[in-house]
């Protein structure tokens, strides 16, 4: 296992090394929660990779991360949950997209084809292609382009790298998740290490908490119930739902946060998921999230996995310079993968009729060896 470098700007580190042994800042064990209070900046961001690194942790052949955190300890006390026996989807259904069988594969999107018959949306560059061909018979074939804003999908812990600007100051090369280098981990034939299989072979059963921001009215784009893109939802505002709520994030968790982006999505039309893309609008750009105060959060909570109905990382964060959206820069340090762009209106919903906000959640990401990502559709069960 390579470990990263020991120093970082402002800041003097310790690395402990050793099977179970993980890298800590030196005066700092005890970890402190962030506050909202904290600037968030690309060198904090460096010296938190170290700092909440789970390295190790599991020992040094470990590829699950924080599902380790999911015991069967904590699934027997998530089927405690059920208690209507209400069952609610969460996967977005992706839309049908058209194509034109006569024109040639698409050059900008190799791995799709063939060209679509009408235009494609502006978050969406990578639609989900169907065919039931031929028609006659009992089978057809999916083609998904995972990474994007549309389609829920599971990332698996290979996904992405630390981030360029990381390197040599943090590690000594772009890295996966316990020191594993992405120059030869990540391959054309998939991940070595790290891949989705890991997860899918276990299964995610565990308890979930809804964190519904549209709660906090201050959040909300004005008097509609929805967040406005680059909205950031942070550690106080996540403390003020958990006290209005009484539910508080435990270890072994999945943690879901509803912004109401599909809702937004269908009332207003697709939107640029960055302001840097070409024809995107300026004050309707970007994308609600957790903010990355929370990232000791989830690590001193011991949270297994988290979601939202969005990528999760909120753009723009104005820190271009870490190169890389940092909560999926993280997925490298501390092992821990996110759902993205869950549907998460039905459940919102369904949160408000019972009353509740935690819930059975389940979810089976298919096995792919060396699969960087997987489309699931975790289920929560009131």
């Amino acid at each position: 296992m390579t470990l990263p470098r020991k120093s970082l700007i402002g800041a003097t580190l310790l690395s402990v090394v050793g099977a179970g042994a993980f890298v800590m800042a030196t005066g700092i064990l005890a970890s402190r929660p962030a506050h909202a209070s904290d600037v968030i900046t690309t060198p904090l961001l460096k010296q938190w990779m170290l700092k909440y690194s789970n390295w190790g942790r599991w020992g040094a052949d470990d590829q699950l991360g924080t599902v380790n955190f999911i015991t069967p300890t904590e699934r027997k006390l998530a089927a405690d949950e059920v208690k209507l026996g209400i069952s609610v989807a969460t996967a977005h259904r992706p839309p049908r997209i058209q194509f034109d069988p006569s024109k040639p594969f698409d050059p900008a999107f190799p791995n799709l084809a063939p060209q679509p018959t009408t235009p494609l949306a502006i978050d969406d560059p990578n639609p989900f292609f169907f065919w039931a061909v031929p028609p006659t018979y009992s089978s057809d074939r999916w083609n998904f382009a995972m990474a994007g804003i549309i389609h829920s999908h599971l990332d698996s812990l290979c996904h992405i790298a630390s981030p360029p600007s990381a390197s040599p100051d943090v590690y000594p090369e772009r890295m996966v998740y316990n020191g594993r280098p992405l120059a030869t981990n990540n391959t054309a034939n998939g991940c070595a290490k790290n891949g989705i299989e890991n997860v899918g072979s276990v299964g995610v059963v565990t308890r979930g908490v809804l964190y519904d921001a549209t709660r906090l009215g201050y959040l909300n784009e004005g008097k509609n119930p929805w967040l406005a893109p680059g909205t950031k939802v942070t550690l106080d505002d996540i403390l003020k739902i958990e006290a209005e709520t009484g539910v508080q994030a435990r270890k072994g968790d999945v943690i879901l946060l509803y912004t109401g982006h599909f809702a937004r999505r269908a009332a207003m039309g697709a939107w640029a998921s960055q302001c840097t893309v070409v024809g995107a609008q300026q004050g309707n750009c970007g994308e609600p999230g957790w903010w990355y105060d929370l990232i000791p959060f989830f690590y001193n909570r011991e949270v297994a996995q988290f979601g939202s109905d969005a990528w999760n990382d909120v753009t723009p964060a104005g820190l271009d310079d870490y190169t890389t959206l940092p909560y999926h820069g993280f997925q490298a340090s501390m092992g821990i993968a996110h759902y993205d762009n869950l549907d998460l209106e039905a459940l919102a919903d369904m949160a408000k009729k019972t009353g509740r906000s935690s819930f059975l959640f389940t979810s089976g990401p298919f096995p792919v060896i060396g699969g960087v990502t997987s489309p699931t559709n975790p289920i929560a069960v009131f």
